[in-house]
């Protein structure tokens, strides 16, 4: 049986070598959803249009409108899409969107993948409330941006999980025997070669520069711009770990131990993580809704 290293130096070899010659198939950000992107990114751009756009697809109108009513929103209903956008702020608008596509990347038409995907998903949703409600603690940090960062911040895990498994069907000869590998190597190779992919996808889907960069440093803390969204995101990830929300293996100490850093880092009171993590995992379900 392959060990996560020997499995992650074949993942690194490769993905190394399909970013460096341009080959790696990543996935495009659904049609809609990119659209209506396009659209957010024109300051010229016409509600209308937009409405148009969000009504080819009753799943987004039906994520819009839900959103639109939560309780963040007020206790007055939406009816339509056009009163949906103008309850929302553009930037929430475009949040919504990424998180939308951000999501299918985490499905697959196998259960058991789809679950070991649940499990990450719910993680990248557990950094993003995270992160955004650290912005809203330190100010001067926007509160979107570090949301979309820590919901993108693994995005490549699902897509390196796909060429792993197209990786073992190819030492297994394309047939129906048990997998060579165990679902804990699987999940440990995963996480251990993901950042490339990661860093690569959110520059394909066009993600702000401040998501870019974040996503892309985020695996260690700067401790010149210690207000960066890397930070944050780093520190978040950090602190859903101890919360037990993360797919695979934690090092307690080690989480505990960056938690401490990124506190002190980003400046933040020493009882922070309790008042974060109250009701986090409540939160996190309601976004997976």
């Amino acid at each position: 049986m392959n060990t996560a290293a020997e499995l992650s130096i074949k993942l690194r070899d490769i993905v190394v070598d399909k970013i460096t010659n341009d080959r790696l198939a990543l996935p495009a950000m659904p049609a809609v959803a990119s659209k209506c992107l396009e659209l957010l990114r024109n300051e010229n751009m016409k509600q209308r249009d937009l409405a148009r756009e969000v009504e080819r697809d009753p799943v987004v109108v039906a994520q819009l409108l839900k959103l639109a009513n939560s309780a963040a929103f007020g206790t007055s209903s939406c009816q339509t899409v056009m009163q949906a956008l103008g309850r929302m702020g553009t930037k929430q608008i475009k949040t919504l969107f990424v998180q939308m596509a951000t999501r299918e990347i985490f499905k697959s038409r196998s259960p058991d993948i789809t679950a070991a995907f649940l499990r990450i998903w719910e993680h990248s949703v557990a950094v993003a409330l995270l992160a955004r409600d650290v912005a809203g603690l330190v100010g001067g940090i926007d509160h979107d941006m570090a949301y979309q960062a820590g919901l993108l911040h693994d995005i490549g895990k699902p897509v390196l999980a796909i060429m792993l498994l197209e990786l073992e069907r190819a030492q297994s000869g394309n047939n129906n025997r048990r997998t060579f590998m165990s679902p804990a190597v699987w999940l440990e190779a995963v996480n251990a070669e993901h950042r490339a992919v990661s860093t690569a996808l959110t520059r394909k889907w066009n993600m702000p520069a401040e998501v870019q960069q974040s996503v892309e440093v985020c695996g260690d803390y700067d401790p010149v711009n210690r207000l960066s969204i890397g930070n944050v995101v780093r520190f978040c990830n950090s602190l859903a770990k101890v919360a037990g929300v993360y797919a695979g293996s934690v090092d307690a100490d080690e989480a505990n131990a960056l938690v401490m850093v990124g506190r002190s880092l980003i400046g933040l009171e020493t009882d922070v993580s309790e008042r974060l993590l109250a009701n986090l995992q409540t939160r996190v379900q309601e976004v997976l809704g």
